[in-house]
This record gives C-alpha cells, sequence and structure tokens, in this order.
C-alpha cells in the first residue's frame, strides 16, 4: 500500500487496530473451551491433522465432533494448514472430549441466573492462567488455533470497510458503518475462538461488497466470478453462506434492468455465478448425499441429545419467546454470560435513533437509483437470512444470532444509513450521530465485554478478614481443610423462587481432592431447598486453593422452582426451615468430608440457621 493510500485509509487501520486488539482480549479473558460447542471444533481440526479424513457422520453421537460431524471442512482445512506451519501438538480428539465432558467439568454450571454474571456460567474448571483445567497442550492449541479466527474476522472488517464505501460517500460514515460492524461483541467473540462461524462471515461479507460494487460499476465477468468464488468459498466453510445468494440473484437483476441488458445476457450473468459456486460446493455436498443422504450436514444436530431438535419444527406461536433471545445474542451474548442489562439499553438507543432516522429523514435525502438497488439488496439478504433463522429456532430447541451473521453487513449498513438520514435531517447533530454510537459499540467491545468475561469466569476475588461482612453459623471445619467462617442473609424470610445467601470461607491447607458445597433448607429430615456448587459458584475449584485464601460465594438457592427440583416438596407458608451447609467430593459426590469445630470436635449434621416461608 502506497504512503497516499495509507494516509487517505489511515482512520480505518486504526480501527482495524482496535479490532485486533479487542479480538486479542477476548481470546485471553474467554477461557478454553467456553466458546459455542468449541471443543468440537477443535476436535474436527485435530481429526484433519491426524488422519486427514472428514468426521464420520453415523458415529456423531459417539465420535468427538458430534453435530459438527456434519459442517463444511473449509474453515477447519485452514486451520489444520496453520496448525502444520506452527508445529502444533496434535491432540486426541476422544481424550479431549472426555477430559471436558467429565475430567474439567463443573457439572453444577446449571441452574444459574442469566443475568447474574458470578452464578456457575464456567462449563469447566479454569483459573488464570487455566490452573484447574489440567491439560497444557491443549489450552496452547486453542489459544494458537484462535489466531485464525482473529485472522478472518480481519478479513471480514476489510470487507465491510469496501461495502460501507460502495454506500457512503462522505468517509466519516464509511468509518461508522465498519465500527459498528467490528465492534458488535458477538462478532468480536465469533473472532476469538475457534469457531467456522468467522470464515463463513468472512466470505459473505466479501461477496456482499462485491455485489454492491456490482450495482455500481457493472456486471463483469470477472466480478461475477470473483462473487461465485466467495461465495462457494462460504459455503465450504457454513451453508448457511447460502442464504445470501438471492439478494446477489436481485443484484444481478437490478443491474441488468439498469442498464438494459438482454435476457440472454442476463442469463450469461447469472451462469457465471451459478456454475462455478455448483462446482466449487458439489464435491461436497454429493459427498454427504451419496454417503448419507444428507448433503448439507443438517441431520447431525437431529437424536443428539433428548429435546435437542424437532423432528416437526415448532410453530411461529412457540417460538415467539425466543426472540428476545434472539435479539440479545445477536449484539453479545457469550455462551452462558452476558451484559451488564443498560448496555442492551444503550444498544437499542442506537436502533431507535437508526428507525428515526427512515422515518424523519427520508424527506432530506435523494433516494438515487443506486442507493434504492443496494437497500433492496442488502435487505434481501437479511430478510433471507431472519426466515433461515426462524426456521432453524423451529427446530433447534437454542441458537444464537452468530448463526445471522452471514449478513451482518446489511445489519450494520442498515443501522448507519438510518443514522446517516437522520444526520440531513438535523446537520447540527451530524457528529454526535456519528460519535454516539461508534463511542457506545467499542466501549461495548473492547472494554465492558473483557469486564463481563473475567467477572464470569475469573476467580473470585480474595477478601481481607477485616474487611469481611457479619456472618452468623460459623465457623465449621470441612476435613481440615477448609472453613466455613459463616453465612449471611439480608432477610431471612423466603420471599421469592431463589433465596439471596453468602457464604464466607477460608481455605486452612492445600486440597487432596475436589470439592463442591451443597447448601440445604430442610425440615423433619426433609430436603425442600437446596443448591449445590463448585467453590467461585465455579471459579474456584479446589485445585486453585492456597492456604490463608479467604473469599465469599454470594448466591441464590432455588425455592419452589418444579424445571428445577421437580422431586422436592414446596414450602409452607410460615414454616421455619434449618440451613444445613455440607463439603462433598465433587468427582464422587459422595458427602465425606467430615465436619468439625475448630476445636476438631465432629458435627453430625452442620446446622448453621434458619428461613422461614412468607
Amino acid at each position: 500500500m502506497r504512503l497516499p493510500a495509507l494516509v487517505k485509509h489511515s482512520r480505518f487501520l486504526v480501527l482495524l487496530t482496535l479490532f485486533a486488539l479487542s479480538s486479542l482480549i477476548h481470546q485471553q479473558a474467554l477461557p478454553v473451551m467456553e466458546g459455542s460447542d468449541e471443543v468440537l471444533h477443535v476436535n474436527y481440526v485435530q481429526l484433519l491433522l491426524a488422519e486427514n479424513r472428514l468426521p464420520d457422520r453415523a458415529t456423531r453421537i459417539t465420535n468427538s465432533t458430534q453435530q459438527a460431524s456434519g459442517q463444511p471442512p473449509l474453515g477447519y482445512w485452514t486451520a489444520a494448514v496453520f496448525s502444520r506451519l506452527l508445529n502444533l501438538p496434535i491432540l486426541d480428539g476422544d481424550a479431549l472430549l472426555l477430559h471436558v465432558d467429565v475430567t474439567a467439568r463443573n457439572r453444577w454450571f446449571q441452574p444459574h441466573r442469566l443475568w447474574e454474571r458470578y452464578d456457575n456460567h464456567t462449563i469447566d474448571y479454569h483459573g488464570s492462567g487455566e490452573a484447574a483445567f489440567g491439560w497444557a497442550d491443549a489450552v496452547y492449541v486453542v489459544h494458537m488455533l484462535r489466531l485464525m479466527s482473529l485472522i478472518w474476522g480481519i478479513v471480514a472488517v476489510t470487507g465491510v470497510y469496501g461495502a460501507a464505501g460502495e454506500v457512503f460517500r462522505q468517509r466519516g460514515w464509511v468509518l461508522v458503518a465498519t465500527a459498528l460492524f467490528a465492534f458488535m461483541p458477538t462478532f468480536i467473540h465469533v473472532s476469538s475462538y475457534v469457531t467456522n462461524d468467522t470464515t463463513a462471515i468472512a466470505f459473505g461479507t466479501l461477496a456482499t461488497w462485491q455485489s454492491l460494487r456490482l450495482l455500481r460499476t457493472g456486471a463483469s465477468t470477472r466480478r461475477l466470478l470473483l462473487i461465485a468464488v466467495l461465495l462457494g468459498l462460504g459455503t465450504l466453510a457454513k451453508v448457511n453462506t447460502l442464504l445470501i445468494v438471492p439478494g446477489v440473484g436481485l443484484a444481478l437483476l437490478l443491474d441488468a434492468r439498469q442498464r438494459k441488458i438482454a435476457a440472454s445476457r442476463l442469463l450469461v450473468n447469472g451462469l457465471l455465478v451459478l456454475l462455478p459456486l455448483v462446482l466449487i460446493t458439489a464435491p461436497w455436498l454429493l459427498y454427504g448425499l451419496a454417503a448419507y443422504g444428507d448433503p448439507f450436514g443438517f441431520a447431525t444436530h437431529q437424536h443428539l441429545t433428548e429435546n435437542f431438535y424437532f423432528e416437526e419444527p415448532r410453530s411461529l406461536v412457540e417460538i415467539i419467546p425466543l426472540f428476545p433471545h434472539l435479539y440479545l445474542s445477536y449484539w453479545a451474548w457469550f455462551t452462558n454470560a452476558l451484559l451488564h442489562p443498560l448496555t442492551y439499553t444503550a444498544f437499542g438507543v442506537i436502533v431507535g435513533l437508526s428507525a428515526a432516522g427512515y422515518a424523519l429523514g427520508r424527506k432530506f435525502h435523494q433516494w438515487t437509483t443506486l442507493r434504492v438497488q443496494q437497500a433492496l439488496v442488502l435487505g434481501t439478504m437479511f430478510a433471507v437470512v431472519l426466515a433461515g433463522m426462524i426456521r432453524w429456532m423451529q427446530q433447534l430447541s437454542f441458537t444464537g444470532g452468530r448463526l445471522m451473521y452471514p449478513a451482518h453487513t446489511a445489519t450494520a449498513l442498515a443501522l448507519t444509513g438510518g443514522l446517516y438520514l437522520l444526520a440531513r435531517r438535523f446537520p447540527r447533530f451530524d457528529l454526535v450521530l456519528r460519535a454516539l454510537p461508534v463511542t457506545v459499540i467499542i466501549a461495548a467491545g473492547l472494554v465492558l465485554t473483557p469486564i463481563a468475561l473475567h467477572e464470569a469466569y475469573g476467580e473470585p476475588p480474595l477478601m481481607d478478614r477485616a474487611k469481611l461482612p457479619e456472618l452468623q453459623g460459623g465457623p465449621v471445619d470441612f476435613d481440615d481443610t477448609i472453613r466455613l467462617l459463616g453465612f449471611r442473609q439480608a432477610d431471612w424470610v423466603v420471599h421469592e423462587n431463589w433465596h439471596p445467601v453468602t457464604l464466607c470461607w477460608e481455605v486452612l491447607k492445600a486440597a487432596e481432592r475436589p470439592a463442591a458445597f451443597s447448601i440445604k433448607f430442610v425440615h423433619d429430615g426433609v430436603i425442600y431447598a437446596d443448591r449445590t456448587s463448585v467453590f467461585g459458584m465455579g471459579r474456584f475449584s479446589s485445585a486453585l486453593w492456597q492456604p490463608g485464601d479467604i473469599f465469599c460465594d454470594s448466591f441464590g438457592v432455588p425455592v419452589d422452582d418444579p424445571d428445577i427440583h421437580e422431586d422436592e416438596p414446596p414450602l409452607v407458608s410460615g414454616q421455619v426451615y434449618d440451613i444445613i451447609v455440607v463439603v462433598l467430593d465433587a468427582q464422587t459426590l459422595a458427602v465425606d468430608w467430615a465436619a468439625a469445630t475448630p476445636d476438631g470436635i465432629p458435627i453430625a449434621y452442620p446446622f448453621v440457621g434458619q428461613v422461614i416461608a412468607a
């Protein structure tokens, strides 16, 4: 890139650098295997490295790639090439899956409350530097493979910068669109862990850019072939890339109509896109059809676990309650962790301002034929991807907004377009309308997201004894290893389905076996409510303990929740219940951590307090 070009694009390069920094920070804050199905994506790469073959979809229930068995190979193949270049260790996929599912598993990561970041969001044990995960080679491999996601993310951000340049003449608005795309926390997330989503997003974004460019410069043979290759490669990364093809087809029709191209030439243009796309994707699609009767690989999601896949798609009415999750997960939802609710309010303000721009600013902007065509193409891409997302929501028990990101360019440009129109209506606020959304989105992606991840996955803060809250019910020693200093509750009356409690602990010596605690509300020997968890609410397993560590666990005990405790009777109004706290072996589940006073006197049942049902 020549010096004048560097100067011209200097602000974009700053944005790109900030995006890369955001991804790297996110990679470090997100523990290994906590990305969506990350262990399965890693195992796919390891299978290619070790055996140079695609996964066997017929054994998806038992093999190391499970539902990822049906995914196209391009993203994994590039990661395997990257692994060979760096001479990374090859991991045993079956052993890694066993390690993640059993050895390092936090089996009590549910129930948890989504908006409470400290409440058991970790699927596996981690700790600072992954000290509790227990497989150094796997940690190293995962962090190195995550760099490939960053590379694909950089490609996507470059693509949206080009696409925005086709829509907006002012460079300031081009940068706004680029920032809204790049710093959306969910996009940073998928660019920070091992997944095939970011590869598909990269190629989908490039194809969208070239389709918008086609509308301005015309459908040359070279550009049509380029779009076809990009779509084909995107499909070989993830098949949802195909959902933007109708938008590309509409671009061809609009270009033909605008330039009065003959029907025969339009047919040739269509074939120049369709035939290379078919040639690129046909080998993989035919392999799936011939070997498994499943060209797109969707069947690997069936029959994995109970109520995961619905053979008969749910009705639209049934999935309406899932739309808030779709909205939130499109902006920022990191497997089990969310940002603060006020952050989503700020995101909603951006949407509201953009909508106001379309409502109020349309009379103050001349909608050229080119702009109308661009809007139609981008709108078609978004609508078809949304329709595909809704269909997927009908058949899977849970999904995420990241599946819509092949059309993320359309979303970013649409949001920016509304803000631009509002600025044309109120020109005095042009700078504010550019700076405010960019500031919000960069703050969310670069600052607030790492904070949220640290709070959800990082070790709990250690405390000074002098700063402990006022406690009751202790002390009780368990196996001369950890001491319950006492507990605290703001109100001893149970008013809600989650009764808040704080337990404070002191480590007496290094633990020799994995530990968990359980708090129970009992009456006449019957358990009416209980909560079991790894210490630190999943974030401070006993492998991390050091003598003298003092920490507190604040959490809710689920009460009268049939979805969580179907076998427990409801609390009786006005009844008093004893609170008992025990420590158990987190591996065997035996309640064999002997309780005693600090003087060594055994305690058969460590009752620490009482509650009363309202």
